[in-house]
C-alpha cells in the first residue's frame, strides 16, 4: 500500500495543475475558514477508503458528529472497481460531504487521513483521475455556510477505517466468510459499536438451534446445525473468533452433552473450545471435554494438541 500511494504522489506531483477560479467550466472549493470561523457548532466529518490493488476493489467509510461529540450518522458502501486508492479516498469524502448536508450540518470540517487528497483540495489542485470528483465536492461545498478540510492521523480515523475495511470484505470474499465476519463483530470489532444487541440475539439464535435434539437415523429428513458440513465449520470460527458466542453456545446447547456430539463435523466445534485463546473460554469447557480427549473419544486428525 505504501508503495502505491508513493507511486500516485509521484505522479500526481508531475500531473497537478492549478484550478483557474476564474473558469466557468471549474468548480474551486469553497475557501476554508479561518481558525476563529470555525463555529462551536461545526459539525465533523471522518472519511476513509480501503482498496484492494490486486482486484481493485474498493470499501468506502465515513461517519459525522454533531458539535456536542454524539453521532449523527455513519456510513459505507462498497465497490468492485475503483482506479486507485487516491479515487477511493475521494468518493468517501464525497459521500460524507453529501450524507452531512442531508442531514441539515450547515457548517463542517472534513477530516480525512490522505495527505495528498487534502493537499489537493486546500491547494485548490487537481489531477485527471480526480478532476470530476473533486469538481463534484467543489459544487457540493457551496451548500454549507461554511467548510473545512483537515488531515488526521490514521489512529484518529479508526472508525471510519473499519467501516472501509468492513465494506471491503464484503465486496471481496465469499457469502460464508461474510457470515463469519458479521457474526464475529467485524474487522477490530467495529460491528460490535452499533450491533452488539444484534449480534446477541444472533447468537441465542444460534445456539437454540443447536440446542435442539440430535436426530435419530430413522428421523433424519435433514441434517442438525452441528452436524451439517457447512455450518460446523460457521460454527467452529465463530467459537475460535468470538468468546461471547463460544459461551453461550456451550452454556446453552453443549454443556452436558458433549459426549453425545463427540463424533463426525461437530467434533471440530468441540475442540474449538481447547484451541481457542480465550482462558475464560477454555477452562469453562475444558473439564468436560477433556476427559473426552485423555480417553480418545474426541480426537481431530492434524489438530493441535491443546495446552
Amino acid at each position: 500500500m505504501g508503495k502505491t500511494i508513493k507511486n500516485a504522489l509521484e505522479w500526481q506531483n508531475s500531473q497537478a495543475t492549478k484550478i483557474p477560479s476564474t473558469s466557468s467550466k471549474d468548480c474551486p472549493i469553497k475557501k476554508a475558514p479561518t481558525q476563529s470561523q470555525i463555529m462551536e457548532n461545526a459539525f465533523s466529518c471522518y472519511s476513509d477508503a480501503a482498496w484492494n490493488s490486486n482486484s481493485c476493489a474498493g470499501g468506502l467509510g465515513w461517519i459525522c458528529f454533531k458539535p456536542d461529540g454524539t453521532k449523527l450518522f455513519q456510513g459505507s458502501s462498497a465497490h468492485q472497481v475503483i482506479a486507485s486508492v487516491l479515487v477511493a479516498e475521494a468518493l468517501s469524502l464525497k459521500a460524507a460531504i453529501n450524507a452531512a448536508i442531508a442531514h441539515g450540518a450547515k457548517d463542517l470540517v472534513c477530516f480525512s487521513d490522505s495527505k495528498i487528497l487534502i493537499s489537493l483540495i486546500t491547494g485548490n489542485m487537481s489531477v485527471i483521475s480526480l478532476q470530476g470528483i473533486l469538481h463534484d465536492i467543489g459544487v457540493l461545498s457551496r451548500s454549507p455556510s461554511s467548510i473545512s478540510f483537515k488531515f488526521v492521523s490514521r489512529n484518529g480515523n479508526v472508525v471510519a477505517d473499519g467501516l472501509a475495511k468492513s465494506a471491503l470484505f464484503y465486496v471481496s470474499n465469499s457469502p460464508s466468510e461474510i457470515v463469519n465476519y458479521v457474526a464475529g463483530g467485524g474487522c477490530d470489532g467495529i460491528l460490535l459499536l452499533t450491533l452488539s444487541e444484534n449480534l446477541r440475539a444472533l447468537y441465542q439464535a444460534i445456539a437454540s438451534a443447536a440446542a435442539e435434539p440430535k436426530p435419530e437415523e430413522s428421523e433424519k429428513s435433514s441434517q442438525h446445525i452441528l452436524e451439517d458440513f457447512h455450518s460446523s465449520r460457521t460454527i467452529r470460527r465463530l467459537v475460535l473468533d468470538s468468546p461471547t458466542f463460544a459461551s453461550i453456545l456451550f452454556k446453552k446447547a453443549l454443556s452436558g452433552k458433549c459426549r453425545s456430539w463427540a463424533q463426525g463435523n461437530c467434533s471440530r466445534i468441540l475442540y474449538a473450545f481447547l484451541e481457542t485463546q480465550d482462558d475464560q473460554v477454555r477452562e469453562m469447557a475444558k473439564e468436560e471435554l477433556q476427559v473426552l480427549v485423555d480417553e480418545g473419544a474426541l480426537k481431530i486428525t492434524g489438530t493441535k494438541k491443546p495446552k
